[in-house]
């Protein structure tokens, strides 16, 4: 009792030496000057690339606006790999990479993706999954001496391939081509254009184009002769 009235009773010896706790941060913080401060987050710029052919090769080459190189792998080994920095596509599908960089002290991992569409080449067609090339073909050049005015004329004419040549003129004022019909019209130079566009499994063929002389059917007599 006499110890509580005077104040001289039993105390905390631990009293005002207390440690301070340690400070930890956030994952996504580090520490600096006994400060949380939050780690900058990477950004990259969009890959230049949405579309390969199969059996083309790409360098691989990009940072992150902190200047760290961004690391890639391939999700998809079937589709497409990544050797180094070269991707190359194997086989037609999309393909899948993975975009990372790891993590440093005050920045923070970067994990992206990107999807690249792995085709046949223009002159190339699909077929059982494999790209196959695309047949040749030619147009054989028709071979007209001359016709006359008045006069309608039949003609068509296909490829090497078997496929319908198309035709046209190209002086309208001597000589029309329409459905199948070629019709002098009067007197002068006529010439043709003969294309054929290809499809699916072949290529479109290099143009063609005569020329030839449209005689007035009344002034034969001075022409050459008709059995020609």
């Amino acid at each position: 009792d006499s110890g509580s009235s005077n104040g001289g009773g039993t105390e905390n010896p631990n009293n005002g030496n207390t440690n301070p706790k340690p400070v930890t941060c956030a994952e996504s913080q580090y520490l600096e000057e006994g400060t949380c401060r939050n780690k900058v987050v990477q950004n990259i710029q969009p890959l230049p690339l949405s579309n390969l052919i199969q059996g083309q090769s790409y360098p691989l080459s990009l940072q992150t606006d902190q200047g760290l190189a961004v690391t890639f792998s391939s999700n998809t080994p079937n589709i497409c790999n990544v050797s180094g920095n070269e991707l190359k596509a194997l086989n037609i599908g999309q393909c899948s990479l993975a975009l990372t960089q790891a993590r440093t002290a005050k920045v923070l991992p970067l994990n992206s993706s990107v999807t690249v569409n792995v085709t046949c080449a223009a002159d190339q067609y699909l077929e059982n999954n494999a790209c196959v090339n695309k047949l040749k073909q030619t147009i054989t050049p028709l071979k007209i001496k001359y016709v006359l005015t008045e006069s309608i004329y039949s003609l068509d004419a296909e490829s090497s391939a078997k496929l319908p040549v198309t035709i046209s003129s190209l002086s309208t004022a001597t000589c029309t081509y329409s459905n199948g019909e070629l019709k002098g019209i009067s007197a002068g130079a006529c010439t043709l254009k003969l294309t054929q566009e290809g499809d699916t499994k072949t290529l479109a063929a290099e143009s063609q184009t005569i020329s030839f002389d449209v005689f007035k059917a009344s002034s034969m007599s001075e022409a050459p002769d008709i059995n020609n």
